[in-house]
């Protein structure tokens, strides 16, 4: 099995070890959270009924009755077809993500495997991301997070390997096996397009690095009806198949294979994939605050998923923004003595322009899920950077960003794990809070549900008829006001193909809604929903509010139980 399979085997200890910190930390990294439940209830009911509705959404967003489209749908029909053997569990669900992790993990090896480097290089890579606090988070959530990131990396694996075919090694990969001996002028030599034996592999391998181009094009489709997410990609597909624009129309098509099954969905109902998908990115108009907002800016955002303290925080950043340094400078002084006609042929200058169009991508957008993709792909480029350096006297210089990251993801995990675990014992106050939860709720036959951990698996397990909705995800709201581009091609759209619902006066569409609603479990960031904040505070009289006490560090919630008349 070892000889057949050498990639898999090569893995199985580290997914042991991924199992293991993942169940370290499995109900609290994440807590339960509301979009899991997001995701779990379309997939319940396609597994049951057939019907690829939101019914955690039903009569908070329109046509959640009738269709799931506000978002991409892949991983929740795969979840579909796990419920369909199993029935709905958050553990059966996070069992997905685990599964998927493994397949990404897999995916990294292979890529790692490609750039040709030592043993002790591809374990060191492997153990900084079974330590990455943001992958073994997606690892055990119910989203579509670790399905996007085995796309991605997919598509890393299929660009570096037509990238190879078309330039061989390149003169930038210097491998310890005996290369790093050899003068500049030599590795010019070995890598020259002119030498017989470079041009005969090109020649004999062209239409393979092309149908890798294919592959990248399924990769990134298969991305896009996964996750928003897959926008990432698009520049480094075009920093690596550029200048070689044949590619492209290879890319194309392979891009559109996957996505032709979400677009016959679409065609079904565009008036609702407007409404629906469209709020998704109008609420994105906030992407760029660097500071301040609910979120506290980009800079707390992206840094927090490592830790949420400043004690981590600080050196995340200032770890990252070392290796992006330290990439340039060995850039810089490689470059230096190669002539500019050969520069397309640096592995490592593409892997650098990717990786850098990524972390301005990932550090500017205020998604406190997406900081995922800096982890792998940074650790990428140090695997490229390891045996690379501007004097055979200097190796540390291309060497320390691989033990930088490895260093700072199993210190941030370990601070993380004992503190949560051992200092304010998260695993019990959450166990504890959601115990009071099932006890007050009981009563309830509706209940709104704004708070973390969530208790939705939970009260669909102990309370099979009792209807349990989720706050509209990251204020999700329609706003009549809106102007732009994008808000009138979206009311066009309503107008034309759902006229029913356009005009939509949104705020009294909630109240409808709401007055059918018993119980409303809320955290305190009533900011976040006006309309139901207005509505409470109107109708106080019709509730009796019960404080849900929480342990530290969690947060109190307070139920609001609609008085009977």
């Amino acid at each position: 099995m070892t000889r057949r399979f050498p990639h898999l085997t090569a893995i199985l200890p580290f997914i042991l070890l991924l199992a293991l910190n993942v169940g370290m930390n499995y109900s609290i990294a994440p807590l339960a959270w509301p979009d899991e439940a997001l995701f779990s209830s379309p997939a319940i009911a396609l597994a049951e009924h057939g019907r690829f509705r939101t019914a955690v959404l039903d009569g908070l967003i329109p046509g959640m009755d009738r269709a799931t489209l506000w978002n991409s749908p892949l991983f929740m029909i795969l979840l579909s077809g796990v419920y369909a053997l199993t029935g709905e569990s958050q553990f059966v669900a996070r069992s997905l993500s685990f599964g998927l992790a493994c397949l990404a993990l897999y995916i990294f090896r292979r890529i790692i495997a490609l750039l040709d480097t030592a043993r002790h290089v591809r374990v060191l890579a492997l153990l900084a991301i079974c330590f990455d606090l943001t992958f073994l988070r997606a690892a055990n959530t119910a989203r579509m997070d670790m399905l996007s990131m085995c796309w991605y990396l997919g598509a890393f694996f299929f660009l570096i390997r037509a990238h190879l075919k078309q330039y061989g090694d390149g003169p930038d990969i210097i491998h310890a096996s005996g290369m790093e001996s050899k003068s500049e002028s030599d590795v010019m030599q070995l890598s020259s397009p002119v030498s017989q034996s470079s041009s005969h592999t090109t020649a004999r391998s062209a239409s393979f690095w092309i149908w890798n181009y294919f592959w990248t094009g399924i990769c990134v489709g298969g991305a896009a009806i996964s996750h928003p997410i897959a926008i990432l990609l698009a520049p480094i597909v075009f920093i690596f198949i550029i200048p070689r624009w044949r590619g492209f129309l290879m890319f194309g098509i392979g891009a559109i294979i996957p996505v032709m099954g979400w677009l016959v969905y679409i065609i079904r109902y565009p008036g609702l994939f407007a409404l629906q998908f469209g709020l998704q990115l109008l609420r994105k108009k906030d992407i760029f605050s660097l500071l301040g907002g609910d979120t506290g800016g980009v800079f707390v955002v992206f840094s927090a998923q490592y830790g949420g303290k400043a004690y981590t925080m600080i050196p995340v950043l200032l770890v990252f923004l070392a290796v992006i340094a330290g990439g340039a400078y060995i850039i810089i002084t490689r470059i230096r003595n190669i002539p500019m006609g050969r520069w397309q042929s640096l592995l490592t200058l593409r892997l650098y322009f990717a990786m850098l169009a990524v972390f301005i991508l990932l550090f500017l957008n205020s998604e406190a899920w997406y900081p995922l993709y800096a982890g792998p792909t940074l650790l990428l480029l140090a695997v490229n950077m390891y045996h690379l350096h501007a004097s055979a006297r200097s190796p540390v210089q291309s060497r320390w960003p691989l033990h930088a990251l490895g260093v700072l993801f199993l210190a941030t995990f370990l601070i993380f794990t004992i503190r949560e675990n051992f200092v304010y014992r998260t695993p019990d106050a959450a166990e504890d809070f959601q115990q009071k939860v099932l006890l007050n709720a009981r009563e309830c036959r509706s209940v709104y549900l704004r708070v973390r951990p969530d208790p939705y698996f939970r009260l669909r397990n102990i309370y099979p008829d009792m209807e349990v909705l989720e706050f509209v995800p990251g204020k999700l709201q329609n706003d009549n006001q809106a102007t732009g581009l994008l808000p009138d091609l979206i009311n066009a759209m309503v107008r034309k193909f759902e006229p029913a619902l356009y005009p939509l006066d949104y705020p009294e569409f909630l109240r409808t809604r709401y007055r059918e609603i018993d119980c409303f479990l809320l955290d305190k960031n009533y900011g976040w929903e006006p309309v139901l904040n207005e509505y409470l505070q109107s109708n106080r009289s019709k509730f009796r509010q019960i404080q849900i006490p929480a342990r530290s560090p969690l947060e109190n919630a307070t139920l609001w139980r609609r008085i009977s008349p």
